[in-house]
């Protein structure tokens, strides 16, 4: 997709934009690709966010909202009990990445 810049040149869309864009960038989108944070368009909802899908008119829209305060970084919902379970942990990993809580894979 792409749209007119000074009425005459066509110029592609931002990557993150879905069905148009009114102009440059990700917070000109119709709709987006992935998700949209505060009015922009976004690959991934950033920390201390949550991805949701909210209805505008008749379209599902997904939406990153912010956790409860009570969520260190990460959760999976708005309430204080959807905290990623991480967050509760007071784990520090030096050269290892965390996979489970439990010590699974």
């Amino acid at each position: 997709d792409s749209y007119a810049e000074n009425g005459t040149l066509c110029v592609p869309c931002d990557a993150e934009c879905k069905d148009g864009c009114f102009g440059p960038g990700p917070d000109t989108c119709i709709a987006c690709e992935i998700a949209m944070l505060e009015g922009v368009c976004v690959s991934a909802c950033p920390d201390h966010t949550f991805a949701t899908s909210v209805s505008v008119g008749s379209i599902d829209v997904s939406v990153c909202q912010h956790c409860n305060h009570e969520c260190a970084d990460y959760c999976v919902g708005p309430a204080e009990d959807q905290c990623h379970p991480f967050d509760s942990m007071n784990v520090t990993c030096v050269h290892f990445k965390l996979v489970s809580p439990r010590g699974g894979t």
